[in-house]
């Protein structure tokens, strides 16, 4: 089961959802910085489960094949068989803990309820954030204005100490050696939609057998969205670079981009096996069934 919990956790650090094949989907959600039990909560993500969304995407597959250096059916029969295992733990048990992500239980009724883990440092969005005590205050009304005495004080005193030396220091604007910021070993996370480059490949593989017509019902997908009008833009860019076949495939809230379709299975995957190769950029490309709306 490990394989699945690290897997999603890499999906998760360069995506919005990741999704169990099956079983259900994990979505990070955004959240303001609040106040609780006297601490400030900065903002951050938090994970949230879903069992409705539950259709093969292929980016799980695809990391397991990617991590493993195995075939994608290799890696299609792995995640199937640890996803099983998942099922197994939880029915039996009825309590799982689901990596750094959170514990899952199944209740009575055989509802599964996740509760999310409090520390989802692994996130980009939480790093090197961490909450804040609010300050106590003091029941002694007298110590109480004692010390906002002393804080006024000391900010009237900060003001005349500046004036004074801005006017009467000569030196105080001379700074031969500046110091300045080195900003270049920061990292920025990019967190984009399911996309590809807005480029051409030529990859075709001459054994694969290629459907001249959309009517294969095995589609090579390359890109998937959740809005339906940029999935059509992205298409029709490809359909210039002499895709002519490329088309838009929309089922459960999700667009996907198919550029050739069959109707064998073991020609789809070859054809899929070769563009991953031939470019990088296709690296995550799959195999769709439209017909079963599932994922081989």
């Amino acid at each position: 089961m490990d394989i699945i919990f690290e897997n999603i956790e890499r999906i998760l650090v360069r995506n919005d959802h990741a999704v169990i094949p099956g079983f259900g989907a994990f979505v990070i959600q955004h959240r303001e910085a609040h106040i609780s039990n006297n601490l400030i909560i900065p903002s951050g993500s938090t994970i949230s489960f879903n069992p409705l969304i539950n259709n093969n995407d292929g980016m799980l597959i695809v990391e397991i094949a990617r991590q493993k250096n195995i075939s994608y059916k290799q890696a299609a029969n792995l995640a199937k068989k640890e996803i099983n295992s998942i099922v197994t733990t939880l029915n039996t048990r009825k309590a799982l803990r689901f990596g750094r992500l959170g514990i899952f239980t199944k209740g009575f009724n055989s509802d599964i309820n996740f509760s999310p883990a409090k520390n989802l440092n692994f996130l980009p969005e939480n790093l090197g954030l961490d909450t804040i005590p609010l300050p106590i205050k003091l029941s002694n009304s007298k110590n109480q204005d004692f010390n906002f005495s002393v804080k006024k004080f000391t900010q009237y005193a900060a003001v005349i100490v500046t004036f004074i030396a801005l006017f009467f220091s000569t030196g105080i604007n001379k700074m031969p050696h500046m110091v300045t910021a080195d900003f270049s070993h920061l990292y920025h996370y990019n967190l984009p939609e399911i996309t590809v480059n807005d480029s051409q490949i030529t990859a075709q593989s001459s054994e694969t057998e290629i459907i001249t017509t959309a009517s294969g019902h095995y589609k090579v997908i390359i890109a998937a969205f959740y809005t339906e009008a940029k999935a059509f833009k992205v298409c029709n860019q490809f359909i210039t670079e002499n895709f002519a076949y490329a088309e838009v495939i929309t089922s459960n809230g999700i667009s996907r981009i198919s550029i050739c379709s069959f109707t064998d299975f073991d020609s789809a995957v070859k054809y899929m096996e070769d563009i991953r190769i031939a470019d990088k950029r296709f690296a995550d490309a799959w195999v769709f069934n439209a017909q079963t709306t599932s994922q081989k």
